[in-house]
């Protein structure tokens, strides 16, 4: 599922296994304080697992707590990845009730899975998720966002900030796939190319 698909390439194999071991190793500490649960950074039904009478709480831990095992079987190399309970940003997500989720065929546009555009449809399917949802009308205390998603602000989350014209061309070549796709799979109803200084610069989705 992470490559994209049934037949995984071994580099992506290689990149998918080298970034859960990163991401195992970091350890993170979230602080929350008396002033920030007034402001509401904790739900209040939530704040009782955090404080019983201190004004302080501290969150210790590493990012992706996980285990591994690689195994040759019939001749083909099978990798078995077990995520561990909570994790630093899971137990802050919960807790803020910033977990988001969506139909799993959303992941799987019909391109070719490298790891760019891997992280071109992760970056588009979490923005449309976080503009969608601020924009819910239920969500009365939630600052709405702009339906924009900007080509630059991509470039920096992909990692091509600094990439050459023909890199940045191609990633918004595969980003209006991905978003035809989103179309197609009733996830947004449309969406429309912004140009600036006659050049593409960001995207308006619908919704």
């Amino acid at each position: 599922m992470l490559g994209g698909g049934h037949v995984l390439h071994p580099k992506m194999r290689a990149a998918i296994l080298d970034s859960i071991e990163r991401l195992a190793s970091i350890r993170a500490k979230i602080c929350i304080d008396q002033n920030a649960m007034k402001k509401g950074v904790i739900p209040k039904d939530q704040q009782e697992r955090f404080h019983q009478r201190g004004d302080y709480f501290e969150f210790n831990g590493y990012l992706l707590p996980s285990e591994s095992i690689s195994i040759t079987m019939n001749g083909k190399i099978v990798d078995a990845i077990h995520l561990l309970q909570g994790g630093a940003i899971m137990a802050n997500s919960q807790a803020r009730s910033q977990i988001t989720t969506s139909d799993i065929n959303l992941m799987h546009p019909p391109i070719r899975t490298t790891e760019n555009t891997v992280s071109i449809n992760h970056y588009l399917l979490r923005r449309s998720k976080e503009i969608i949802g601020s924009n819910d009308p239920n969500r009365k205390h939630s600052k709405k966002l702009q339906k924009i998603i900007t080509f630059e602000n991509m470039y920096k989350r992909i990692g091509i900030a600094d990439g050459t014209r023909k890199q940045k061309f191609d990633a918004r070549k595969i980003a209006l796939k991905i978003l035809d796709f989103f179309v197609e799979s009733n996830f947004i109803t449309g969406y429309s190319v912004n140009q600036k200084n006659d050049s593409a610069y960001s995207v308006s989705i619908d919704f």
